[in-house]
C-alpha cells in the first residue's frame, strides 16, 4: 500500500508533463511559426533596408553616389539576395520616411543653436545693426 501512492503520483506527474508537451508542440509551435517567424523576417528586412537607405543618404550627401539613391538601395538588396517586390519597395519607402522624420526631429530639437556669425562682427555690433 505504501508503494502504491508514489507510483500513482509518478504516473500523474508523467501524464501532466506529457499533456503540457503536447499542448506546447500542438499550439505554441504552430503559432510561433505562423506569427513570430514572419515578424522576425520582416524586422530583419527592415533593418537591412534601413541600413542601405542610411548609406545611400550619406553617400549622396558626400557626392560619391553617381546613381539615384533608390537604385543604389535596390542594387544592394539584390546583391544580398533579396528580390525587389512591391512589399520590399514599401519597406524602402518606410525606411526613407523614418529617416526623414528622424532628421526633421533632430533639426527641430536643435533649433537655431548653430547660428552663423558674420566675420568681423561681434555680438554687440550685430545687436547695434538690428
Amino acid at each position: 500500500m505504501t508503494q502504491l501512492i508514489p507510483d500513482i503520483t509518478g504516473v500523474v506527474v508523467d501524464a501532466i508533463i506529457t499533456i503540457c508537451g503536447l499542448i506546447f508542440t500542438g499550439v505554441f509551435i504552430p503559432w510561433l511559426v505562423k506569427t513570430g517567424i514572419p515578424w522576425l523576417k520582416e524586422k530583419h528586412l527592415y533593418t537591412i533596408v534601413s541600413t542601405f537607405v542610411k548609406a545611400a543618404e550619406k553617400m549622396a550627401s558626400a557626392g560619391s553616389l553617381t546613381i539615384p539613391k533608390l537604385d543604389y538601395v535596390e542594387q544592394m538588396l539584390e546583391a544580398k539576395g533579396i528580390k525587389i517586390t512591391p512589399e520590399v519597395r514599401a519597406v524602402i519607402e518606410a525606411a526613407v520616411q523614418d529617416l526623414d522624420i528622424a532628421i526633421d526631429g533632430a533639426l527641430g530639437t536643435l533649433g537655431n543653436i548653430f547660428v552663423e556669425e558674420l566675420p568681423g562682427q561681434t555680438e554687440t555690433t550685430v545687436n547695434e545693426n538690428t
